[in-house]
């Protein structure tokens, strides 16, 4: 579950009641408990905030999904972002569908999802780059779960 943070011409008390309403209406209409939800609050960061854990746990929370034939490493809990964002989905398809035999190049790659979906679309070379090494181990870890291991796909 997720909210941007009310901006502060909206009354921060009227803000967090609607929240705990929106809340309750999650756990009754899916029949889960509290400790089943992921609840994270955007807000503007700037620098190395925007890096920064949520949680201190000494094991970091990886699930492994599946999109395609990719899998792929989120982590609900431990930063504000999960690892794979989902509106990009489309885009991904579209690169996997398109890379066939073509070099692929993902600057800014966050946790290499595109590339992923780039090699096992048939790439026959990659390099992504990020300036984030807990992104970058990430990326490694997505390559892992999906069987890449070639020098020509550099991290």
């Amino acid at each position: 579950m997720q909210e941007y943070q009310a901006p502060k011409s909206i009354d921060s008390k009227k803000a967090e009641v609607r929240f705990k309403d929106i809340q309750h209406a999650l756990l009754q209409a899916f029949d889960l408990t509290l400790s089943q939800i992921s609840i994270k609050t955007r807000m503007r960061q700037k620098g190395s905030n925007q890096y920064e854990k949520l949680s201190e746990t000494r094991d970091k929370r990886f699930l492994t999904v599946q999109e395609g034939p990719a899998k792929l490493a989120v982590n609900l809990r431990d930063y504000l972002d999960t690892g794979l964002f989902l509106d990009h989905r489309p885009l991904r398809r579209i690169i996997r569908q398109q890379a066939k035999g073509k070099r692929f190049l993902n600057l800014f790659c966050y946790t290499a999802t595109a590339t992923v979906q780039a090699v096992l679309g048939g790439a026959e070379q990659s390099v992504s780059v990020d300036l984030s090494n807990t992104y970058l181990d990430w990326a490694e870890q997505n390559f892992s779960l999906s069987n890449i291991r070639s020098d020509k796909h550099q991290l």
